[in-house]
């Protein structure tokens, strides 16, 4: 019987370990001549996630048995060993590959069979939304897998999207991907990454320029046009930031275009205001329309000095300014901005110099201040003697520098030989001629309008006779002699012979004439003279005897 017992063959009977749910497995075996053993694990099949099971041991009283799992991922409980009748628990972990897996719980050279399902794939995708700038950029998408064995692929159907790493992948991994740099409107666009949609979304890359990028109108007013510079599809806006600058058309518009504007007349100060398209600045300038108008225009001063002031008209708001072009006109209520009406105030230095004429630069208009001369001379030497044969003479001007003056002279013996004008300090020169006359002579000259006397001598009494003498025939006769010498020179005229006498111009001033006869001479040669004005007029008479007699010259 017992030899029997030994070759009894093994029943297994065993559940099906292939679909997930519950199952049991059955094995039944000799172990030794006194132990035979059944153990059924319940379930024998689990699914992806694991769970807990039993195993119900069946066997004699005195069976002893060990049991022990295949695999690290069956875990038998607490109790793994025992005799007789017995329960065993155990557990299975969770799958984390996809493909199916089978393991066994071994008692003696027995086996039950434990299988468990695969996981699957589970993909997560990180991030799923992205948002990009307009110059473009790279990105990376992570792909989170429970298995290396899953794979899983990417692509874009976007023309702007480039898949540059990770198009295929296995496990976990990273697609690195590129986004087209844009400069027209925000745009959308996708991949799909292990199955899932990842949304990109780029910002608008309009550039917008405009030109010109200012203008400048006149204070009566104008218009203008903004040529708008942009890409097909940009999205663009125009408003005003003053509220005297108008948009007189096309407030928006998308991709290239026109903006014109207008502004009104202005009577008011200059203004600059801004229009503005998209982030772009455009600055109108309106030119100033203020008027001013000043009075009095001019003023007339002492060289004493004097003040003044100078009424200004215009329109609140309008600015001006007050400022002195000559250093002896001061400003006194201060130089600087002023707005709107008022009022100048000027103070004029004395002067001790020519006259002269400054100006104010009030409001953009001239206000002219004219000043007298305070100009005084003195002249050095007021009277002075030169002698008869004349020469230079000089008079010193002293007055402030500038002061004008000019010297002149009243006769024609006397002239201006050096100075005849100047300004400030100086010196003329005047020529006096010698004196014809043996009388003294004066003059006045006039220098800087001061007189100064110039006095001359008398030139000496020098008589001369011509000629100073004669020859006569024996006849005798008569004749004449020229007595010169300078006016109011007084002379006479008287023989020293008896037979010479003086007929006429015995006495005389200045130039004159002696007319004088000669006797016949009976006798031999004979010489006589006539003095006149001191001097000696010789005369000389042939004898009788003489050839040919001699003619009286």
């Amino acid at each position: 019987m017992r030899a029997l017992a030994r070759a009894a063959a093994l029943i297994l009977t065993l559940g099906s370990a292939l679909s997930c749910g519950s199952s049991t497995q059955t094995v039944t075996s000799p172990s030794t001549s006194k132990c035979q053993l059944t153990a059924v694990a319940d379930p024998a099949a689990f699914g992806a996630a694991g769970g807990a099971g039993t195993l119900t041991v069946t066997a004699n009283r005195d069976c002893q048995w060990n049991a022990a799992a295949s695999g690290n991922w069956i875990q038998l409980g607490t109790q793994s060993s025992g005799q007789g009748n017995a329960t065993v628990s155990f557990s299975v972990t969770a799958n984390p590959d996809p493909a199916q897996r089978r393991g066994a719980i071994t008692l003696g050279d027995q086996q039950v069979a434990i299988s468990q399902d695969g996981a699957g794939c589970n993909f997560t995708v990180f991030p799923l939304n992205e948002t990009v700038s307009p110059q473009g950029e790279r990105r990376t998408i992570h792909v989170t897998v429970n298995s290396a064995q899953c794979s899983w692929s990417a692509r874009t159907e976007t023309q702007w999207l480039t898949i540059l790493e990770g198009s295929q992948g296995s496990g976990s991994g990273q697609v690195v991907y590129e986004v087209q740099r844009t400069t027209g409107p925000s745009r959308g666009g996708e991949l799909t990454v292990a199955g899932q949609r990842v949304i990109v979304m780029q910002a608008i890359g309009c550039s917008l320029a405009i030109g010109p990028t200012s203008q400048t109108v006149s204070a009566s007013g104008g218009s203008g046009t903004i040529n708008i510079s942009t890409a097909a599809g940009c999205p663009w806006s125009a408003q005003s930031d003053a509220e005297w600058i108008s948009i007189t058309s096309a407030r928006s518009g998308t991709g290239s275009g026109t903006v014109t504007f207008g502004v009104g007349p202005w009577d008011g100060p200059r203004r600059t205001g801004t229009l503005r398209v998209g982030s772009q600045a455009f600055t109108v300038t309106q030119n100033s329309g203020c008027r001013f108008s000043i009075s009095p225009e001019s003023s007339s001063v002492t060289s004493a000095g004097g003040s003044g002031a100078v009424a200004v008209t215009t329109v609140a708001g309008c600015d001006w300014t007050a400022a002195s072009n000559a250093p002896w006109i001061t400003i006194s209520n201060s130089e600087g901005a002023r707005s709107g009406i008022g009022t100048v105030q000027f103070t004029v230095a004395a002067t001790t110099g020519p006259a002269r004429s400054g100006t104010l630069i009030i409001a953009g208009r001239t206000f002219t201040v004219t000043q007298s001369s305070g100009c005084s001379y003195s002249i050095s030497p007021a009277a002075q003697t030169v002698p008869s044969s004349g020469g230079p003479v000089s008079v010193a001007v002293n007055t402030s520098p500038g002061c004008p003056w000019t010297a002149a002279a009243a006769v024609p013996w006397v002239r201006v030989s050096l100075g005849q004008s100047g300004a400030g300090p100086g010196t003329a020169t005047f020529t006096v001629d010698g004196s014809p006359t043996s009388l003294p002579r004066s003059t006045t000259v006039s220098v800087a309008g001061q007189a100064s006397v110039i006095n001359q001598d008398g030139a000496p009494c020098l008589v001369v006779l011509s000629p100073p003498s004669v020859v006569v025939e024996p006849g005798g006769g008569s004749g004449a002699f020229e007595v010169n010498t300078p006016e109011g020179c007084t002379w006479t005229a008287a023989s020293n012979d008896g037979w010479l006498r003086v007929t006429g111009g015995s006495s005389g001033s200045g130039d004159g004439t002696v007319s004088f006869s000669v006797d016949p001479n009976p006798g031999p040669a004979r010489t006589g003279t006539i003095v006149a004005g001191g001097r000696l007029f010789t005369i000389s008479q042939a004898g009788a005897t003489a050839l040919n007699g001699a003619r009286l010259h």
